[in-house]
């Protein structure tokens, strides 16, 4: 049993070292209420709060709908999970877009609007199922022991 309880604690210890690209669900509202939305993959940085964005897993939505875009593009990527940093700038077909950057700026599809950034920006981390697995695992061996021990 102490082997398996070290097993455990060992493969815990390497999953949680190093900066492994992860799945962000990311919302920010405007002072309208609308809401633009986007699943991205990104790094976590050693601050272990800035994200660094590779890539949009979706093209994000405005009020749930996915604007028609082609050739999409980003330029700026770095945010924060605190929402203290919030640099991301997203673009397709030249102007289809939004801009995230000190203010919001949204082209056709976003909105067309423009103001000052508010604090309604999140970002939460998507836990992988390989995290949630290793959680079920461990929790069943602590389990089993009190089981047995009783």
């Amino acid at each position: 049993m102490r082997v398996l309880v070290c097993c455990i604690v060992a493969a815990t210890a390497l999953m949680a070292t190093g900066a492994e690209a992860a799945q962000f669900d990311g919302s920010y509202t405007l002072d309208s209420g609308q809401v633009i939305e986007f699943m991205a993959e990104g790094t976590v940085q050693g601050d272990l709060d800035t994200v660094l964005i590779d890539s949009f897993l979706t093209t994000p939505t405005f009020d749930g709908v996915a604007p028609l875009v082609t050739n999409p593009q980003f330029f700026s990527n770095t945010v924060s999970l605190s929402g203290n940093t919030l640099d991301l700038s997203w673009f397709g077909n030249g102007s289809v877009g939004f801009q995230l950057t000190g203010f919001y700026s949204g082209g056709p599809g976003y909105g067309n609007i423009q103001e000052t950034l508010n604090d309604s920006f999140t970002l939460s981390l998507v836990p992988e199922p390989a995290s949630a697995a290793m959680l079920a695992l461990s929790l069943g061996a602590l389990g089993l022991r009190r089981r047995r021990s009783a």
